[in-house]
């Protein structure tokens, strides 16, 4: 399968990382693509919650990120997403997932349908190394 790059990776576009693009609004129309595959999927559970817990949650996490990865502005992009969705349930869905190399898991996020976002992620293993 072909899955496109995400916005916020290091793939070098015209030599400058795209991460770079997303900062300075430059990205380009169509997104460098990359072959992966997916080995498996097993839905583990779900639970519903409100937004604002979701939010609150995030927030709290991204405050305890140390150095410049953009905390600023993900803490007012979701605020801004609160602001328009406080009385409303998002439904969390925690899978686990196998795949080759070159596969971005917030990627895939996109793949489920509707408005889908990869919430939290945990690398279990990575080649020999797992834990």
């Amino acid at each position: 399968k072909t899955f496109s790059y995400p916005p916020f990776s290091s793939k070098p576009v015209d030599g400058v990382p795209l991460f770079t693009h997303a900062k300075a609004g430059t990205l380009p129309k169509v997104l460098p693509t990359m072959s992966g595959e997916v080995h498996t999927i097993v839905l583990q559970n779900t639970r519903m919650i409100s937004v604002v817990g979701a939010v609150e949650q995030k927030i709290e996490v991204i405050k305890k990120v140390e150095g410049d990865f953009r905390q600023k502005e993900i803490i007012e992009g979701w605020e801004k997403f609160l602001e328009n969705n406080k009385d409303k349930k998002c439904l969390i869905a925690t899978i686990e997932v196998t795949v080759s190399s070159g596969v971005y898991i917030r990627t895939l996020s996109t793949m489920f349908g509707g408005p889908a976002l990869a919430y939290s992620i945990k690398r279990t293993e990575v080649g020999e190394c797992s834990i």
